[in-house]
């Protein structure tokens, strides 16, 4: 099977260590790309050209919020691969949890892309994915803190 990845909202510095590794990673070389960090409305757009969007970790370990790019992620309806962290699976407590790689492992991030596409529920563990991320919309939370203040 031919795969073609694309990396999207690297550094330049980021680039170079891919571009040393690269070969390492792949056996075939033309079947990656690589763009580099875009405005924020271009991923967007983006998100709908790939069957499986990775999510990794900040770059800040102290960061603690919802990642928007995760709720962007799952809004798309497609396959979304996370790296595994405390403070993200803490972040699914309804019963949702999206697919989990350890991160800067390789074989990991391929175990859980094989599993996803083998998963005979997929369909609805995407559609969860979708619900999930629904409320988190703006609507959603400003409706959420109005009825906790009681307005």
């Amino acid at each position: 099977m031919t795969h073609q990845i694309t990396l999207i909202g690297h550094t330049d510095q980021e680039l170079k260590n891919l571009l040393r590794t690269k070969d390492d990673l792949i056996s075939e070389p033309k079947s990656i790309s690589f763009i580099p960090h875009m405005s924020h409305t271009s991923p967007l757009k983006s998100m709908r050209d790939f069957d499986i969007l990775v999510l990794t970790l900040p770059f800040d370990s102290r960061y603690q919020g919802m990642p928007i790019k995760l709720l962007e992620y799952l809004s798309s309806g497609r396959i979304v691969i996370v790296a595994e962290s405390e403070y993200i699976r803490e972040i699914f407590n309804d019963g949702f949890y999206p697919y989990f790689y350890k991160q800067g492992n390789i074989m990991s991030l391929y175990s859980s892309i094989d599993a996803a596409i083998k998963d005979i529920n997929l369909e609805n563990h995407i559609i969860s994915g979708v619900e999930f991320a629904s409320k988190f919309t703006w609507e959603s939370r400003t409706k959420s803190v109005l009825d906790t203040a009681h307005i």
